[in-house]
This record gives C-alpha cells, sequence and structure tokens, in this order.
C-alpha cells in the first residue's frame, strides 16, 4: 500500500517538472506552432496521467457563493399581533444568502438572518384593559437553523427555503392592573416558541455588481403571559441589498495574481483531494475534477 502510494508521489514530481518544462519550451519557441501544439498535447497527457494515477475521477463539490446583504429598513417592515392587538415597525438587519450551482441545477439559501424592530411595538389587549410594548431596537429575530436549500426556478430569480427555526428575543413590558394577562411584568420574549417557518419566493435581482433579495416570512406560535395561552403571529416583510463578489481569475490556483506554472502543482492538489476552489474550475463547470484540466492547460498556454 504505502509503496504504491509513494511511487503515486514520484510519478508526481516527474510529471509537473515535465509540465514545468513544457511552459519553458513553449515560452522559447513562440513562433513555433507546432512546437507550441506538442506542448500543449503532453501537458494535458501529463496533467491525466497524474490525476488518474492518484485516485482517478473524484467526486465533484458545487460551487458556492456566500453573499452577505444588509436589509433596507425604508422598504422593510415588521408586524407583531397578539391575541387582536397589533403593532408594526420598520425593520433592519443583515442577510447571509448562498447560491450553489453544478452542471445540472442550482440553489439558493438564506444561512443567516438577524433583524431588528427598529421602533418601540405597543399593543393594546383585551379591548384596551391591558398592554404590553417593547424598546426601540430591543425586539430581535435570528434563524437558529436554516432550512434545506431550496432549487433555484428555472430563470434563477427565486427559491424557496422550507422548515427554517427562527427566534424570538427581547423584553416585553405588560401593563396589567386589572390581571386580564397576569398582572404587570417584564416578559422575556425568548420564551415564546414558534412553529418552524418557510421562506417562500425568495425573490433574487441582480444589476451589474449589485444583487437584491427581497422576502416575506409569517410566524405562528403561542406566549403565555400568566393568564392562559395567547396566539402569536409575527410577518415580516424585507428587502435587502449585496454585492456581487468581484470575479476570480481562472487558473490562478495560487492566488498570485496571474497563470503560470506556479499554479500547476496547486491545481493538482485541488484535484487529488477532492476539494473545491474557483480559481481552478476552470472550465466554470461547478465543480472541480478531471473535465477541467483542459481548460487549465488552455489558461496557462494563453498566458505565456
Amino acid at each position: 500500500m504505502y509503496g504504491g502510494l509513494l511511487l503515486g508521489i514520484e510519478d508526481l514530481r516527474t510529471n509537473l517538472l515535465e509540465i514545468s518544462q513544457c511552459c519553458v519550451t513553449m515560452e522559447r519557441s513562440r513562433h513555433s506552432q507546432f512546437s507550441n501544439i506538442s506542448s500543449i498535447f503532453i501537458m494535458k497527457t501529463l496533467l491525466l496521467t497524474t490525476v488518474f494515477a492518484l485516485g482517478g475521477i473524484l467526486a465533484s463539490f458545487a460551487q458556492a457563493q456566500t453573499i452577505p446583504l444588509t436589509i433596507d429598513p425604508t422598504q422593510s417592515s415588521i408586524d407583531v399581533t397578539i391575541a387582536d392587538a397589533i403593532s408594526s415597525s420598520p425593520l433592519s438587519g443583515n442577510v447571509t444568502l448562498e447560491l450553489t450551482s453544478d452542471a445540472a441545477t442550482g440553489t439558493g439559501q438564506i444561512t443567516n438572518l438577524d433583524v431588528v424592530a427598529d421602533e418601540a411595538l405597543n399593543l393594546n389587549l383585551f379591548g384596551g384593559f391591558a398592554s404590553a410594548s417593547t424598546s426601540p431596537g430591543d425586539a430581535t429575530i435570528s434563524l437558529v437553523t436554516p432550512g434545506a436549500p431550496g432549487a433555484l426556478s428555472a430563470f434563477g430569480n427565486s427559491f424557496s427555503q422550507v422548515n427554517n427555526l427562527l427566534s424570538l428575543d427581547g423584553d416585553l413590558a405588560v401593563f396589567d392592573g386589572f390581571g386580564f394577562a397576569g398582572g404587570n411584568q417584564t416578559f422575556d420574549l425568548s420564551g415564546v416558541q414558534f412553529l418552524p417557518a418557510n421562506f417562500n419566493d425568495v425573490n433574487i435581482t441582480q444589476f451589474g455588481g449589485l444583487i437584491t433579495i427581497n422576502s416575506s416570512v409569517t410566524m405562528t406560535g403561542t406566549l403565555n403571559l400568566g393568564a392562559g395561552n395567547l396566539p402569536a403571529t409575527i410577518q415580516f416583510n424585507y428587502v435587502a441589498n449585496g454585492i456581487v463578489p468581484e470575479p476570480v481569475l481562472l487558473g490562478d490556483v495560487n492566488l498570485d495574481g496571474s497563470v503560470n506554472p506556479g499554479d500547476i502543482s496547486p491545481f493538482i492538489i485541488v484535484l487529488i483531494t477532492g476539494g473545491f476552489q474557483t480559481e481552478a474550475d476552470c472550465n466554470q463547470s461547478g465543480s472541480v475534477n478531471f473535465l477541467d484540466i483542459f481548460s487549465f492547460v488552455d489558461q496557462l498556454m494563453l498566458s505565456q
């Protein structure tokens, strides 16, 4: 077993040296089309031989793009309903969007969400015999456990994400002189239990480097202020904006700003370890595998 592994490593070293020599040959004979074509063919063959010698075709990994977004409070709001009382506030916060694609399909997922009611929420309960309120910026909602990624629509401009576990936090000041709501108290909102919520129709738009998503979320649960369970519903609508990450230089696997022989060894390592790096996905299929070898060599040739 170990003898075979050592032989594979030696083969890798030998192939990398020969590939580097091909680059040198191409540089010295730029004006010889036959020589360059021959060198390119040898490079592709050596890379293929190396990959198959060290494990063959590896499992592919989907390309994931993580985009942080900021909620626009001028276009976002939250409505809180307890029993028959309702109160609203502008909403602010942050969202993290992850877009994943491969050769066949694509998915979208909200992996992080933290929102806050910017203004106080004031609710008149039991026909005005009791009241409850939060302080400005105190009532917050967080995504505890995201649901599974949702399939992107045919045009890649929307997705749905079901079974998301959200939590509410903050203090609710209750004024209840008649005992309808358990008396005067400060109620900890983190004790309210909500059913898993669905993120239906998360819409995505992009203009140049700016990406925008908007969605509506409904949370349902109950809270007990001390005088029985009261139905609680929270609905918030948000618009969030972010910047799409800058495009990468395909083939620049060692991230030195150019495609050169120094990228060969890192490229091989990504292949044999089964990982993913955007710069190594030279054919932009969404995964790194032996099919990227030809495109990688083409990138290397164009840079010479």
